[in-house]
C-alpha cells in the first residue's frame, strides 16, 4: 500500500487556534509586512534581523558549550 501526501498546511494547527494577536509567534507577524503584491524589502529585512538576532547572540554566547557537548558525545567529525 502506498500513501502520498498531497497537501501540507501552510501554518501549524496551533497557530490557527490562537485568538489573541499578542500571543502569536514573531514569525507570523512577518506576514503583516506584506502589502498586496508589493513588499517593502528593507522593512522585511529589518524584521528578519530582529527575529534572528536573539538566537544568534545566544548561540555566540554559548558556542563553547555547544562544541564541548558535541566533542564529548562523539558526534564531532573525525
Amino acid at each position: 500500500m502506498v500513501f502520498s501526501i498531497t497537501h501540507v498546511p501552510v501554518e501549524p494547527a496551533g497557530i490557527t487556534l490562537i485568538q489573541s494577536e499578542s500571543k502569536m509567534p514573531v514569525s507570523t507577524t512577518l506576514f503583516a509586512f506584506q502589502q498586496g503584491f508589493t513588499q517593502n524589502y528593507a522593512l522585511v529585512s529589518a524584521v528578519g534581523v530582529i527575529m534572528v538576532a536573539p538566537m544568534l547572540i545566544l548561540f555566540l554566547a554559548l558556542q563553547r558549550r555547544f562544541i564541548d557537548g558535541l566533542s564529548s558525545s562523539g558526534l564531532a567529525g573525525t
